[in-house]
């Protein structure tokens, strides 16, 4: 039986209040245990820190993704935070770096441009298939069950001698792996993908080269809070996770009591700037 390697990387506390606590989970760090893995993952490791066996994750992000995820500690609340998850009222966003080129025409499904005369923005609408047991999933000719709004940005970078761009993923389904597949149908696969376009074997505790997608979340918004059933609050929780060197990360938090007379929005903003790797942040209380 294989011992379980430990994970080289640390998440980051972004946020925490008396109900929940949102993490910037490092890729390879799975969310909860599955498999293999046990004691490195993001759930074990927070319940461990703060001695609270009842944390909950409010949804969850794949092992080889890296981003935002919110778990709950407070028992009372899991089922509102978890229901905002459910009946989507949360906007999943995800940025990752990809291969600057012209995109191919997908075999299956569609990609139409926002704009004909411009590459990008563009929707691709597919049907993905992902069967038991088969590690890829894959496209077919069906009624499409996927769609992803993609936007590209003008940030260059090249690895190994190649053009990469980053590029800002817009899910309005949750298909496995549909990110990853829409852009590798594209001819964009992103940088560091093992599975697209070819599963690439790597030893179970080689962590050099994680798979550059990133996932940002937004529940609610400055201007629109969300009620929390169980707290009687108003919630509103917006937050962005950049992707590469010297962009700016904000992550904003807003909790006001809720009642007749005070629908005010009062908020925490976290300011971030990743520098070389390392990440600074400045907190302004508004």
């Amino acid at each position: 039986m294989l011992e379980e390697p430990h994970i080289p990387f640390e998440y980051e506390v972004l946020y925490e209040d008396e109900n929940i606590i949102v993490i910037d989970k490092p890729h390879f760090l799975a969310t909860t245990p599955r498999g293999m893995w046990y004691r490195e993952t993001a759930l074990v490791r927070l319940c461990e820190r703060y001695d609270e066996p009842n944390i909950t994750p409010a949804h969850r992000l794949d092992r080889l993704t890296a981003g935002v995820v919110v778990f709950v500690r407070n028992p009372s609340a899991r089922g509102a935070y978890q229901m905002l998850f459910q009946n989507r009222k949360t906007v999943k966003t995800y940025e990752c770096l990809a291969p600057l080129a012209p995109t191919q025409r997908p075999r299956y499904g569609t990609a139409v441009r926002i704009d004909r005369h411009l590459p990008f923005p563009l929707v691709r609408r597919s049907h993905i298939n992902k069967d038991r047991g088969r590690l890829q999933a894959y496209e077919s000719a069906d009624v499409p069950n996927a769609e992803t709004l993609i936007e590209r940005g003008s940030g260059i970078r090249f690895v190994a001698g190649r053009p990469y761009v980053n590029y800002t993923l817009h899910p309005k389904t949750g298909k496995t792996h549909q990110l990853r597949v829409h852009m590798n149908s594209l001819g964009l696969a992103i940088l560091g993908d093992d599975f697209y376009p070819d599963i690439v074997q790597r030893a179970y505790d080689d962590f050099s080269q994680p798979c550059l997608l990133y996932a940002t979340l937004g529940i609610g918004g400055a201007r629109t809070a969300i009620r929390c059933p169980a707290q009687r609050r108003a919630t509103s929780i917006r937050i962005a996770r950049a992707v590469g060197r010297g962009l700016i990360e904000t992550y904003d938090f807003g909790h006001s009591p809720i009642s007749s007379d005070t629908p005010d929005y009062h908020g925490v903003l976290l300011t971030c700037r990743s520098v070389s790797g390392i990440t600074r942040v400045r907190e302004n209380h508004g």
